[in-house]
């Protein structure tokens, strides 16, 4: 099954003291364009990957709800490695130049 993603948000955001990443990811099942999820994620300094703030269910109902920054705490939910490479690209690209 193919999804596609699309990236609304994404720039710096402060947690406090520090700046790190922010990012909204909405995936959809390719094939209806149906919703599948919804996701908040974040990369601080010092992060190997982007990690699950949030995520919401297609009903639009939350599954995990964690504050942009907070503390990464015992474990942690990350994103696949395509996912990965896809915020990293947009983000080396600069702003206005998503496609």
């Amino acid at each position: 099954m193919e999804h596609t993603g699309i990236v609304p948000v994404l720039g710096e955001r402060e947690a406090g003291d520090v700046t790190g990443w922010y990012a909204e990811l909405l995936l959809f099942e390719h094939s209806a364009l149906l919703n599948k999820a919804a996701y908040r994620l974040s990369r601080m300094p010092g992060d190997r990957t982007w990690i699950v703030d949030s995520d919401f269910h297609p009903s639009g109902h939350p599954g995990t709800l964690h504050a942009f920054g907070s503390k990464r705490l015992g474990r942690t939910r990350t994103l696949l490695p395509p996912f990965v490479a896809e915020l990293d690209r947009l983000i080396a690209q600069g702003p206005g130049g998503a496609t």
